[in-house]
């Protein structure tokens, strides 16, 4: 019965993400940016604040989270019906990874086939 919960719902595997990731959207972002995100890649505004080095998380982690919060901080209703919403939101994307402009449009192209967001 394990074997079979852990097969249909291989998310909820203990240890199978750091414990900051723990929503569907976080999740993909983390698949899609592990080992893809260093310190050069995040904002200089992070680098400053110093929270990416005192940070108990992971780059990789710490992006995902971030993109994670400015995307659902800008998102409107039906963003993805209007242009100009679309592109605050690649925008918030882009205030937290920089430097990257292909990766920067591969992580709006994921959020943006997500009903998460």
């Amino acid at each position: 019965v394990e074997l079979t919960k852990k097969v249909s719902k291989p998310e909820t595997r203990a240890g199978s993400y750091p414990f900051a990731i723990n929503t569907p959207a976080t999740r993909a972002l983390y698949d899609n940016l592990k080992g893809r995100i260093d310190v050069q890649n995040l904002t200089v505004q992070d680098a400053m604040e110093g929270m990416v080095a005192e940070s108990a998380n992971s780059p990789d982690v710490e992006a995902a989270i971030r993109v994670d919060r400015a995307v659902r901080a800008v998102k409107k209703d039906d963003w993805r019906g209007m242009r100009a919403k679309r592109i605050e939101v690649r925008n918030a994307i882009k205030s937290v990874i920089k430097n990257a402009d292909d990766l920067v449009d591969e992580i709006y192209s994921i959020i943006e086939s997500r009903n998460d967001y």
